[in-house]
């Protein structure tokens, strides 16, 4: 045994064996662990850019499955593709309400679309969803959210208007609780966004239209307005309206690098160290034994 371990064999095993543990430890750090670790990180979110957040977001949902809490993100930035998804989900079958791994996909879609078919439905939504899908589907997002606002009251023109400005105003500041008056969230982030996207400018409206007869609805729309834009600004570039898209930037780097530290140390140790060592263990094995040089022979004594 101990001859067999000094072996040129068994050191060529042993150097083959330690590169495919670097090899397997690097697939599975790359393919499976480092994904599951970044999303589940609570910080996770605060080393990018919005922009950032939201690329690396959707390529983590596609490739390992969506989690609870995206639900919030995909409404506030998905866009027709993110519906056609979600709802290609439903038609296979699976639930996009409840908890888990189906994580409240329709109240994304009450986000993308501005529609509630399911209204006081919190459960089993998914047959309401595949009906106005059957009806719907080939509309634009637009014309989702128009739509749906048309059901609180607003009237909206593709292209958007300044004759909207008014209307939209006074449904985001809306701040009734009662059911008959109250308006859903979801309808308030796209009377913002649609306000937002047509050229809407608060401190302009506000300097040039808003006075002591203005509604208190429209006043309270104005700082509202202000506040949504703070957390969604048209400068994140990020679920903006087909009208509200403009030319291409260029790409966002805006990765910083520091969170994770440890896991991500002895990842890349046991990816390094091991492959490492296991081409010095091949190399070592295929070294030539260095030749023994004659011993000359001594002359005999005259």
């Amino acid at each position: 045994m101990r001859r067999f371990l000094k072996s040129k064999k068994f050191q060529r095993i042993l150097g083959c064996c330690l590169i495919v543990v670097g090899i397997v430890s690097g697939l599975g750090w790359f393919g499976w662990l480092k994904p599951v670790i970044d999303r589940a990180d609570p910080f996770w979110p605060e080393h990018f850019t919005k922009k950032t957040f939201w690329k690396e977001l959707q390529h983590h949902i596609r490739h390992h499955g969506w989690t609870h809490d995206d639900f919030v993100v995909v409404g506030y930035y998905g866009d027709k593709t993110w519906a056609e998804w979600i709802m290609a989900k439903a038609q296979a079958g699976e639930e996009i309400a409840n908890c888990g791994d189906i994580g409240h996909k329709d109240v994304a879609l009450n986000y993308i679309t501005c529609q509630s078919p399911a209204d006081k439905t919190n459960w089993n939504t998914t047959p309401f969803w595949l009906g106005w899908w059957r009806t719907n589907k080939q509309k634009s997002q637009i014309e989702w959210i128009r739509d749906g606002l048309k059901g609180y009251g607003v009237q909206l023109e593709i292209p958007p208007s300044n004759k909207d400005y008014m209307p939209l105003l006074a449904l985001l500041g809306n701040s009734f609780t009662n059911e008959s008056e109250r308006i859903p969230s979801f309808a308030k982030y796209n009377a913002y966004r649609w306000l937002r996207d047509s050229g809407f400018n608060s401190t302009i409206y506000a300097l040039s239209n808003v006075s002591a007869q203005t509604p208190d609805l429209v006043r309270q729309g104005v700082i509202r307005y202000y506040k949504c834009e703070k957390a969604w600004p048209r400068e994140d570039k990020i679920g903006l309206l087909e009208f509200g898209l403009s030319a291409p930037d260029e790409t966002d780097s805006g990765f910083s690098y520091g969170h994770l530290r440890g896991v991500r140390v002895v990842a890349y140790t046991m990816m390094v160290f091991p492959t490492l060592a296991g081409v010095c263990q091949l190399a070592f094995s295929a070294r030539r034994p260095k030749q023994s040089q004659p011993q000359p022979t001594p002359r005999p004594a005259a």
